[in-house]
């Protein structure tokens, strides 16, 4: 599995338990999908990465050279950054200003399900911009 087919299912599974809150008014499965982003974050044992090992599929970063200087986020994957920036842009609006930042999650749903669809995440490509491997 690959990170934009992950990302595709992560954006509708944001979105169904977003619908599936709203509908029975509990936040149980929001806060499960957020502890299963910040779990894939910290850890760095994303289930892309884990399916991919266990079908024996070899997977290659890739950057093949090594950063011409060392900076601690030449260390640090754009993919696990992403994981923990959404967690905490979904969270942070039920914690802060659940009824004025409705949308928030909902937009992250949406960029989400585009960024799988088109393979164009703005967030990773800034990640990898600011020198992220």
């Amino acid at each position: 599995m690959s990170e934009r087919i992950f990302r595709l299912i992560l954006g509708f599974a944001l979105w169904a338990t977003l619908i599936y809150a709203a509908y029975f008014e509990t936040m149980i499965p929001v806060y499960a999908f957020i502890a299963l982003l910040m779990f894939e974050g910290i850890t760095n044992l994303r289930i892309t990465l884990i399916i991919n090992h266990l079908r024996n599929q070899d997977i290659t970063s890739t950057y093949s050279d090594e950063p011409s200087h060392t900076h601690w986020l030449n260390y640090v994957d754009s993919e696990r950054a992403l994981r923990i920036i959404v967690a905490i842009l979904v969270y942070t609006p039920f914690l802060v200003f659940p009824e004025q930042l409705w949308f928030l999650p909902w937009f992250i749903a949406g960029m989400l399900i585009l960024a799988g669809i088109t393979n164009i995440c703005p967030m990773a490509m800034f990640l990898k911009w600011s020198g992220m491997k």
